[in-house]
């Protein structure tokens, strides 16, 4: 029987360079974190609790709930042990499961033969107890489960997210080369901004599909990242509906009823009108309908005289550009933030260091992320009113 109820080893997996802000999101949300490290976040709870931090985590990816641990000789040692488990209790007879894994084995040559064993071993007990068992395959539109294997010691998960967590649910309209959302939310918490009404302005200038307008948003409307989800994969565990339905009804009423109104000035502008129609779709979505979308190009952002913060992801001129072509855009860039911009922090998330160059201005601190594969740098630039000696 598995004791879902028990404290268990609860690992939040992450992107790149996002484990402290996962860390310090899951301590401002009650919990004590064990371990923090470039892999992910560890610390201890209940399958509620791992519901809980589904709905709330803006900057991790998965939510993985610990079922069981293992010392494991081989493959077919770990089917034997795996085929033991009580998995009726947990998967319907016509459900779907798949298996993901992450093996460093001598006697393992491939990670996905792991998996295979893994679901051969569930779905044999099925059939040899009950003649029906339940499909299985790559898709994360079932229970899900993800085996850790280190030398002979195994951690069997239950991944509780499915679709990574950075899949909000309101971006139907991606446009290009977009901005994952939890990387978006962790770029915001980087900075002081929290949309309270000392914090000024939140300005987008180059917004693509709204990313950073919309989760800036959420953030400032105390909205949780993971409310408009239709669906993580602790849904489909059958203890769900029988006990676990109401508790997590219950965490996303409180979660509504923390929802603030937006006291800041949201603004997201792009020159490109299939990329203003996304940010608007997308905001609709998300039901952020406060937040300014206007087709301007960014020199010509509409900047409310209150200080506060701009970020902008402009194009690195790897995926979308040339250097050559993007050189003048970079030095419009810093021109719109000397000119135009002073009593503001600007964030730009830099991914070509040899363009940032031409945006010439000092920065007053650096960050590093990674954007999918390409490291990069988000670049505050203090913009202050005035000369800079007057400012000390």
């Amino acid at each position: 029987m598995f004791t879902l109820d028990e404290k268990a080893e609860i690992f939040l997996t992450t992107a790149r360079d996002l484990a402290q802000f996962t860390a310090d999101e899951a301590e401002l949300l009650g919990f004590d974190v064990v371990e923090c490290s470039q892999a992910g976040v560890r610390l201890m709870g209940t399958l509620a609790d791992a519901m809980y931090l589904n709905l709330h985590l803006r900057t991790a990816h998965r939510v993985f709930f610990a079922l069981e641990e293992m010392y494991i000789q081989d493959v077919e040692d770990l089917y034997s042990h795996i085929k033991k488990m009580p998995w009726e209790d947990l998967i319907a007879k016509d459900g779907y499961i798949s298996v993901s894994s992450s093996v460093v084995n001598e006697s393992v040559a491939d990670p996905r033969f792991v998996n295979v064993r893994i679901k051969d071993a569930i779905v044999d007990r099925f059939t040899e107890k009950f003649a029906q068992r339940p499909d299985s395959g790559r898709e994360t539109s079932g229970v899900c489960l993800f085996c850790y294997w280190r030398e002979d010691k195994i951690t069997l998960y239950l991944d509780t997210t499915g679709k990574p967590l950075s899949y909000r649910g309101y971006r139907k309209h991606p446009h290009k080369a977009p901005l994952q959302e939890t990387l978006a939310a962790a770029c915001i918490l980087s900075t002081s901004w929290r949309g309270r009404e000392q914090d000024g302005p939140f300005v987008a200038p180059m917004c693509g599909s709204g990313t950073f307008a919309i989760e800036a948003a959420l953030i400032a409307t105390n909205t949780a990242a993971g409310s408009l989800r239709e669906e993580f994969s602790f849904q489909h565990i059958l203890p769900y509906s029988e006990k676990y339905k109401s508790i997590f009804e219950g965490y996303k009423k409180e979660a509504q009823e923390k929802v603030i109104p937006l006291q800041v000035s949201i603004i997201a502008n792009d020159s490109d009108e299939r990329a203003v129609f996304a940010t608007q779709e997308n905001c609709k979505l998300a039901n952020m309908s406060d937040i300014f979308i206007e087709r301007c190009d960014f020199t010509k952002t509409p900047l409310p005289k209150d200080e506060g913060i701009i970020m902008m992801n402009p194009e690195y001129g790897e995926r979308l550009g040339s250097e050559k072509n993007l050189e003048l855009m970079y030095k419009d860039i810093g021109d719109f933030l000397k000119k135009d911009c002073a009593g503001y922090k600007a964030y730009i998330l830099a991914g070509n260091s040899t363009l940032v160059k031409q945006i010439g201005l000092r920065t007053s601190k650096r960050i590093i992320f990674h954007n999918a594969k390409i490291e990069c740098r988000l670049l505050e630039y203090i913009l202050f009113r005035g000369r800079l000696k007057e400012q000390v």
